[in-house]
């Protein structure tokens, strides 16, 4: 694939940064139209966007480089500092994303009193396309990547950050179809269950309870190196944990409200 886009002199370009910033561009603009239609203060966001945005992509460097401790050698006091804040640099964690953007959010809605129930579904739709976007850069930068196969969909990376020479499923495409396929059903489902119509958030929290499902299974097909417990990858635990969260959140509340 194309881990760097072009290089001049020490200056590297990877398309990896290049997907994020598009993402978060992207995702910010439809963030925005979404909260004005829903008639939201966007001050709230805005005056703390900075901070939302540091907390993600800081999280996110933080987690990758806990799950992949080993992989940069000897550590001392300077290689944490090194590498979560070498931002341009590749490797991100996508839970260690969400994670430090809900942990900036909690802490300014908590300060500033304000309900963050409202906010779900203004986030969620951005949230979805801006990870569609990352994930294309996760495949042209070899992140992210699927284990060995046979299958004909197969693909082969020619790149540094693979340890594979063979064809390994795109589990980066997988994800992409994972979010068109939710977000494709979505009319299908608000016509099928008005309740979810009436209260937007709900659709929210299942679409985001079928992602983290979604990921779930995905995690079967990685191949990529990260921290396991008990064999089995972080990054599936936590899927399934959140999955189970929000599943049961769910179950509880509509059918409370759809009791006589």
């Amino acid at each position: 694939m194309a881990p760097i886009l072009f290089k001049i002199g020490p200056f590297a370009l990877y398309s990896l940064w290049v997907a994020l910033s598009v993402a978060f561009i992207v995702g910010t603009l439809l963030f925005l139209k979404r909260a004005k239609y829903q008639r939201i203060d966007l001050n709230f966001i805005l005056d703390h966007s900075v901070s939302l945005l540091g907390g993600t992509l800081l999280g996110s460097r933080l987690i990758f480089f806990l799950m992949n401790w080993g992989y940069y050698g000897p550590l001392n006091w300077i290689t944490p500092l090194k590498h979560i804040f070498f931002f341009w640099q590749p490797g991100y964690s996508f839970w260690g994303g969400i994670l430090g953007f809900i942990l900036v959010f909690l802490f300014h809605a908590v300060k500033k009193r304000e309900n963050p129930i409202p906010w779900l579904d203004s986030v969620t739709m951005p949230f979805l396309i801006g990870m569609m976007i990352t994930n294309v850069g996760q495949l042209l930068d070899g992140q992210g990547y699927g284990k060995e196969t046979i299958l004909p969909w197969g693909i082969t990376f020619e790149s540094t950050n693979v340890k594979y020479t063979v064809p390994v499923h795109p589990t980066q495409i997988y994800s992409i179809l994972l979010i068109v396929a939710i977000l494709g059903t979505r009319k299908m489902i608000l016509e099928k269950w008005p309740r979810l119509k009436e209260e937007a958030h709900w659709w929210s929290i299942l679409a985001l309870t079928e992602y983290s499902f979604g990921r779930f299974l995905i995690e079967f097909f990685r191949g990529d190196d990260t921290v396991e417990l008990l064999g089995i990858r972080l990054g599936q635990i936590i899927a399934l944990l959140v999955f189970v969260g929000l599943a049961t959140f769910l179950y509880k509340n509509l059918k409370k409200n759809t009791s006589p």
